[in-house]
Formats: C-alpha cells, sequence, structure tokens
C-alpha cells in the first residue's frame, strides 16, 4: 500500500469504524482505547492539511509533503513524535489484520 493510499485508509476507514463502535459487532479494527486521542489528533491534522491543499491534491501529496505542510502553517500545527510513531505503527503493522490481503506497495 502506498503512504498516499494509507493516509486515506487512516482517515476514513479507522474513523468510521471508531465512530459507530458502541453499535457494530463485526470483527472490523477498532482504535484501541489508549490511541484515540492520538488517533483524533492525527485525523483532526490531516482534515486540516486536507482542506489548505484541496481534496484532489492530498490524494497525491506525499507523507512528507503533508509533514511540511502541517509544520508551516499556524492553523495545523507540526505533528508530535508521538503522532509520528503512531502513523508509522499504523503504516508498517500487517495490513491483512485491516482486511488487505494483496501484495503491499512501499
Amino acid at each position: 500500500m502506498q503512504r498516499r493510499d494509507f493516509l486515506g485508509v487512516l482517515g476514513v476507514g479507522l474513523l468510521g469504524s471508531m465512530a459507530r463502535a458502541d453499535t457494530l459487532t463485526s470483527g472490523d479494527i477498532w482504535v484501541k482505547e489508549e490511541h484515540k486521542l492520538l488517533f483524533a489528533s492525527v485525523l483532526k491534522k490531516l482534515n486540516l492539511v486536507e482542506s489548505i491543499v484541496g481534496h484532489a491534491n492530498f490524494n497525491l501529496i506525499s507523507l512528507d509533503e503533508t509533514l511540511k505542510i502541517a509544520k508551516g502553517y499556524s492553523k495545523v500545527e507540526p505533528f508530535t513524535a508521538a503522532e509520528l510513531a503512531y502513523i508509522e505503527e499504523v503504516f508498517y503493522t500487517d495490513p491483512r489484520i485491516y482486511g488487505f490481503n494483496g501484495k503491499k506497495n512501499n
């Protein structure tokens, strides 16, 4: 999975699951309790970057570009070390637990 695809999965798939965590009983992956605040913070920053660059451009920029934009705009604030570690943890986790069974592209 490419990083730009990963950012979309992080923002859409997990948010939907987290928002309905109390009502769904399927085997979806949920955000761990200890990661909920961190997840919300990462998602907020990603949404702010998307609002700055536009939806189409957001789907094309790399994670490195996303981090530069976040650092360069006072509206967003730079990603913290904990947020970056969380993004890396989710990105490098075996994608099969998220339901992706195909070949991973880096």
